[in-house]
């Protein structure tokens, strides 16, 4: 026998179980699909990494390389420097020595040399040649300067010299030989 009003309370617990199984069933399709989002930003996150690791590693490498490029440049060019001041330096003693074995006996030949463009009144040789000059040159002042040898003249009225100065005849000998003696030493 049924109380009266029984029949309706169970009308009542059948629409709640209805309404929870519905709320169930939308709550794991909810769950349901927050994992598939949650699943789906993972792997986009994933794959931006992934290419975002990939573009560093390109560029860690081609900052490395062109590291390594300017690295090996430098030492060419230091190496290329070196070579060149050793063969600069050779060539200088090549010219010094050869101004050494003419440094003689000149000093005559350049006052000649050197007259026939103007006419001295001061002629300047170095300290160990002062003497020498003293004796060839009577008729000019003779003067002491810092010169290697040779002599440089001076007009009388001092606006006109002529430097024939061991100093100075290396230099334009080194300008106009220096391409062939470099050929000769060096094969370049």
């Amino acid at each position: 026998m049924s109380l009266p009003g029984q029949k309706g309370i169970m009308g009542i617990d059948n629409v709640a179980d209805e309404i929870i199984r519905e709320a169930e069933k939308k709550a794991k399709a909810i769950a349901e699909e927050g994992d598939n989002i949650k699943n789906q930003t993972l792997d986009e996150s994933r794959k931006k990494i992934k290419a975002e690791k990939g573009r560093i590693d390109r560029d860690m490498a081609e900052t490395f390389e062109a590291i390594r490029i300017r690295e090996m440049m430098k030492a060419k060019m230091s190496v290329k420097e070196s070579i060149l001041t050793q063969k600069k330096n050779l060539i200088d003693s090549c010219f010094d020595a050869a101004a050494e074995k003419i440094k003689g006996d000149v000093l005559q030949k350049l006052f000649e040399t050197g007259k026939k463009s103007i006419e001295p009144e001061v002629v300047y040789v170095n300290s160990g040649d002062a003497e020498k000059a003293k004796k060839l040159f009577r008729g000019v002042s003779v003067k002491e300067k810092d010169i290697k040898g040779g002599i440089i003249l001076e007009s009388k009225d001092g606006k006109e010299t002529i430097d024939m100065s061991l100093e100075r005849l290396t230099e334009m000998a080194r300008t106009k030989a220096l391409k062939d003696v470099s050929k000769i030493l060096f094969g370049d």
